[in-house]
């Protein structure tokens, strides 16, 4: 893993000299991938003990954008102004989400967590993830706290459709998430 690793970089810090930014996110998702399940769940953990926190105690929005954040900050440096970066990192933010929600949610519920693999992978978490909320609608209502299944219907509402980009669902989540309203 460490040599791939390495010669992710490489691709990286090359693409990023000539200016060839376009496959920088499929190289940064191989290289999240190198890390392992761990580094995924470790944030998904962290996430959903924002979520579960306050408002004012805790904020899964900016928690999980920080955390990919410094992800990509370690990996790649100087690739910080990059659009295609931004992009990729309001995605895997809202994975992250998404991923520690349902987390929350399971443990109330019961049912699989979110495959790893689907991380970061265009909308495949957000299927995966509207999927198992509605299988398990019911449950929720009955078991999970009101906090938890409004920030799950705002989830499956904000990151609903392509007409906006992940950046600006990222935007709206954290006025709504982060800033102390809701129930």
């Amino acid at each position: 893993m460490i040599r791939i690793g390495t010669n992710l970089k490489l691709a990286i810090d090359y693409g990023l000299q000539s200016s060839q930014s376009d496959l920088l996110a499929s190289f940064l998702q191989t290289l999240i991938m190198s890390e392992g399940e761990k580094w995924v769940w470790n944030q998904v953990s962290n996430v959903g003990l924002a979520l579960r926190s306050t408002p004012e105690e805790g904020k899964p929005v900016e928690t999980a954008e920080l955390a990919v954040r410094a992800f990509t900050t370690r990996e790649l440096g100087k690739a910080a102004a990059i659009a295609s970066l931004e992009d990729y990192i309001a995605n895997a933010t809202a994975d992250l989400l998404m991923m520690a929600a349902w987390d929350v949610a399971s443990q109330s519920v019961g049912g699989d967590p979110i495959p790893v693999y689907c991380f970061a992978r265009d909308e495949r978490v957000y299927s995966v993830f509207v999927s198992r909320t509605q299988e398990h609608k019911d449950a929720i209502f009955k078991s999970c706290t009101r906090r938890l299944r409004w920030q799950i219907k705002l989830l499956e509402r904000a990151l609903k459709g392509r007409n906006l980009t992940f950046r600006r669902k990222v935007e709206m989540l954290r006025a709504e998430m982060d800033t102390g309203s809701g129930p």
